[in-house]
């Protein structure tokens, strides 16, 4: 018994002083956003949403080195509130929703920057790789845990549309809303 006793404080002792402990979190799909803005050549906005966000995210802000988020995003759970052109943004142009149903982001690296994170890592849409970084804050609030982040991608660069034929901007602003609760 005494044994059984000691190797869990040696465990317990080894788990808090190396951080070999990691958070694993599970997304809570229903609550999450992942929000885009585009703006036509007029300066025109046109909004939209990705409602379907899965994944698998281990953090822990005392264990950077360890952490990992693997996310995927189903594309047809686009909606812009314009059912014509979500259909149309499903086509091979856009984002060819039939070959490649999923956008995918897998991380390589996360960051402490002052109060905040930068989270770089592999995005991929249509099957054309970009590596970004992802500036995010993680917020535990009156017993809520979620990643908040904003970033601009290029759509071209990700084989989103043609700049020849369309007339709306190259710039794409990414705003994510991710609450999580622990597993």
């Amino acid at each position: 018994m005494k044994i059984k006793f000691l190797l869990c404080i040696v465990l317990l002792i080894s788990v808090t002083t190396f951080g070999f402990y990691m958070v694993g979190w599970k997304i809570i799909e229903n609550e999450s956003q992942v929000n885009f803005t585009i703006f036509n050549d007029k300066g025109l906005a046109t909004k939209g949403r990705f409602a379907t966000i899965n994944g698998n995210i281990n953090f822990d802000k005392n264990g950077l080195g360890e952490a990992s988020f693997k996310i995927t995003v189903k594309v047809s759970s686009l909606k812009t509130d314009d059912p014509g052109r979500d259909h149309h943004l499903m086509a091979a142009e856009y984002f060819d929703e039939k070959n490649f149903p999923l956008i995918e982001f897998t991380s390589k690296k996360i960051v402490q920057k002052e109060d905040s994170y930068l989270l770089s890592g592999i995005l991929k849409i249509k099957g054309t790789e970009k590596e970004i970084t992802i500036p995010f804050n993680f917020i535990e609030k009156d017993h809520k845990s979620f990643f908040e982040g904003s970033f601009k991608l290029d759509r071209e660069a990700l084989g989103i549309g043609s700049h020849e034929r369309d007339l709306i901007k190259n710039e794409v602003s990414v705003d994510l809303h991710i609450p999580v609760s622990p597993i």
